[in-house]
C-alpha cells in the first residue's frame, strides 16, 4: 500500500463528474467532530451521492483524474486511513484541519464556519487536490521514465529469441512464448523480464495489464517511440534498422487528463535524460503525433 504522505490520498476525487448531475448545496455540520463522521461513513459507503452531500458542487470540477484503477486505489487507502485515529487543528479562527492516521496527513479539504455552522470548503480544496495530485503523478511517471531507459538497457545487454545482444525492445509485452517485450511471463529457469517488478506493483494496485487498447497508468499514457529528430545526440535516425530496434530508444507520457492528472509531457532517450514540456490544453490532440524523440530548446 502507498504511503499516505506519499499517495496524496486523493480518493475522493475518483468519481466521474456524470455522476453529478445537479449541483447541490454543502451539508453543514454543527461541529468538526460531526463533519469527520459524516466523511468517514461517506467514504466507506464511496458512493457519489454522499461525497456529494458533503462537498457539493465545486467537487465536480475537480472529479476524476482520467485513470480510473488510480482513482479507485485512492479512495479506498483513504477509507483505511480513516480507520486511524484522527483529530482536528485549527489553522485560523473560523478554519479547521483534519489531521488522519499515524502519519499525521493533513485531509486537503478544510472545514469553515459558516454562521454557527461548518462546512468542508470545497472551492479551497479542489486546488489543493489538483496540486497535490497532479505533483505526485508528474514525480511518479518521471520514475517510470528513467525506469524505461535502464530497462531497455538490461534487455538489449541479453540475447532473446535467437537474436544477439544489443537489440532493444519495441514492446512493452512480449509476444506469447517470446521475449520481444520488456516483459515476459517468467518460466522456469529463465530470468525475469526486466518489467517484472513494475508489472508486479502495478498489478498490485489493480491495473488489469491482460486489457487491450491504451489505458492511462499513473495518470499518463505511455508510448514508446522508435525515432529521433535533429535536435537529438546524433541528429535524425530511425532506431529500427532491418526489422531489429537497434539504434536507440525513446518514449513520451503525457496526463490522461490535462491539468487534472498531470500538466507535463515527458520524453526520455537512450541517455536517461528526462525532459518536459507544457503542451497547454491541447495536450490530447498535440501528444498523440508526436512520432519522434527530439528534445529542441522547447523542452527543459
Amino acid at each position: 500500500m502507498r504511503s499516505l504522505k506519499f499517495i496524496v490520498m486523493v480518493a475522493i476525487l475518483g468519481l466521474a463528474p456524470a455522476a453529478f448531475s445537479q449541483p447541490s448545496a454543502r451539508a453543514k455540520f454543527a461541529s468538526p467532530q460531526e463533519a469527520a463522521v459524516a466523511l468517514h461513513e461517506a467514504l466507506k459507503a464511496g458512493t457519489p451521492e454522499k461525497l456529494q452531500a458533503i462537498f457539493g458542487r465545486e467537487w465536480v470540477e475537480a472529479a476524476g483524474s482520467g485513470d480510473p484503477v488510480s482513482d479507485q486505489h485512492d479512495r479506498e487507502v483513504v477509507a483505511l486511513a480513516m480507520e486511524q485515529p484522527w483529530h482536528w487543528e485549527p489553522i485560523g479562527e473560523n478554519t479547521q484541519e483534519l489531521i488522519i492516521g499515524d502519519e499525521q496527513w493533513p485531509f486537503p479539504v478544510h472545514l469553515v464556519k459558516v454562521g454557527n455552522k461548518w462546512q468542508f470548503d470545497s472551492k479551497q480544496g479542489k486546488e489543493e487536490i489538483l496540486a497535490r495530485r497532479i505533483g505526485r503523478n508528474e514525480l511518479r511517471i518521471i520514475d517510470v521514465c528513467r525506469s524505461y531507459a535502464q530497462m531497455q538497457k538490461e534487455y538489449a545487454g541479453q540475447p532473446h529469441d535467437g537474436k544477439p545482444a544489443g537489440l532493444f525492445a519495441q514492446r512493452f509485452r512480449s509476444s506469447p512464448g517470446r521475449q520481444d517485450g520488456l516483459y515476459w511471463q517468467k518460466k522456469p529457469g529463465e530470468k525475469r523480464s526486466p518489467l517484472d517488478e513494475l508489472v508486479a506493483a502495478a498489478v498490485a494496485e489493480g491495473y488489469d495489464l491482460n486489457k487491450s487498447g491504451s489505458a492511462p497508468f499513473y495518470g499518463y499514457y505511455i508510448r514508446m517511440l522508435t525515432a529521433q529528430g535533429p535536435a537529438a545526440s546524433g541528429g535524425k535516425k530511425n532506431y529500427v534498422v532491418n526489422g531489429d530496434m537497434s539504434g536507440g530508444f525513446a518514449l513520451l507520457a503525457y496526463p490522461a487528463k490535462y491539468a487534472s492528472s498531470g500538466v507535463m509531457t515527458f520524453v526520455v532517450g537512450p541517455d536517461g535524460v528526462v525532459y518536459q514540456k507544457d503542451l497547454g490544453k491541447d495536450t490530447a490532440t498535440k501528444a498523440p503525433l508526436v512520432t519522434e524523440y527530439d528534445p529542441d530548446k522547447s523542452w527543459t
